[in-house]
């Protein structure tokens, strides 16, 4: 069952009576070297037994950081009613989540997502994985947290880039809602992020095995996780919301040019730069970029695929020639 995401001022009473509810032999709280700074000291009435640490950042969401949590969880002898608690942002609601999803074959997880990116998106829905090969969540599961509880007051502690990167995922939804995009950030508090994320919960409900309707939420992805992929390749940092935002204003035109529909253009040709700066990238780099497409995981038969957003927020999952692909990512370059 997938879990609709919880924000309130009180979310330690609200975490509390989930674990008692759960009522688990071991609490593991797995966060990064941020959120153990920032975070965890807010969660210092929750009594847990083990504090496990991991490098932030999405360059250490990696096989290797994974069998290192589980080496961890065997060392420590966590049998199956062990409870692991997320606390940070999609880098480690995702790892948390495989790792508890494939330990002794399955173990309960509570999300408290601290970023905006985990909030609206990442930690909803069940997706967990690492990458490999800088190739995004390429090995992963659907595996719905216990619960998900959070505090817009978590957000405080976010740069500004941080901010950008959630925001690009409540763009996305408020495409797929037919509903505004306001051309700055607004001022976040939890009925608002509440209302944001409860528009991927309610498709995520419609299909949580993503085998139709949920298939739009990867609106912006096919080309975002290849912009990700290249910049990991060329050993640069991307956060992954300025992928997507760039990859729904690049896929928006593919829609605009090839289908005659401009409707989500027109709603993201200011609103995306009006926040996101220009993915620093080159016409020698769309070779590597298309291969990188290549994996995605909504291909079939070696096709590339998007998710495109047609007028009034529809979205249908299609097949895009490698040579529109192409003219479209020249086009953002030249832009």
């Amino acid at each position: 069952m997938h879990s609709r995401a919880v924000f309130s001022n009180q979310i330690v009473p609200l975490l509390g009576r989930a674990i008692q509810i759960a009522n688990p032999s071991k609490i593991v709280v797995v966060t990064d070297d941020n959120t153990s700074k920032h975070c965890l000291p807010l969660l210092k009435e929750i009594p847990f037994d083990l504090h496990y640490e991991l490098k932030s950042g999405e360059a250490n969401k990696t096989v290797g950081a994974y069998l290192e949590l589980v080496e961890y969880l065997m060392q420590h002898k966590l049998d199956r009613n062990t409870l692991l608690i997320a606390l940070g942002g999609g880098m480690v609601t995702d790892l948390v989540g495989y790792a508890a999803s494939t330990y002794k074959r399955g173990i309960r997880y509570i999300n408290v997502p601290t970023s905006l990116l985990g909030m609206v998106d990442a930690s909803i829905g069940g997706k967990t994985g690492v990458d490999h090969q800088s190739i995004k969540n390429i090995i992963g599961s659907i595996y719905p947290p216990f619960a998900i509880l959070s505090n817009a007051a978590f957000l405080k502690t976010l740069p500004v880039i941080e901010l950008q990167s959630g925001w690009a995922e409540v763009v996305k939804h408020l495409l797929l809602a037919n509903q505004t995009i306001p051309t700055q950030i607004p001022d976040m508090d939890n009925d608002s992020i509440a209302h944001w994320s409860s528009i991927k919960h309610k498709i995520v409900l419609s299909d949580p095995y993503e085998k139709n309707k949920r298939l739009a939420l990867n609106a912006g992805h096919t080309v975002g996780h290849a912009l990700e992929s290249i910049m990991i390749h060329n050993n640069h940092h991307l956060p992954h919301g300025h992928a997507v935002a760039a990859g729904l204003l690049i896929e928006s035109n593919i829609t605009k040019d090839e289908y005659n529909d401009a409707w989500a253009y027109d709603q993201l040709v200011d609103a995306v730069p009006a926040v996101f700066s220009k993915i620093q990238i080159k016409a020698a780099d769309i070779p590597t970029i298309l291969q990188f497409m290549s994996h995605d995981k909504k291909n079939q038969h070696n096709d590339i695929k998007c998710a495109l957003i047609k007028a009034k927020g529809e979205a249908w999952v299609t097949t895009v020639n490698l040579d529109v692909m192409e003219n479209a990512l020249l086009k953002y370059i030249n832009s």
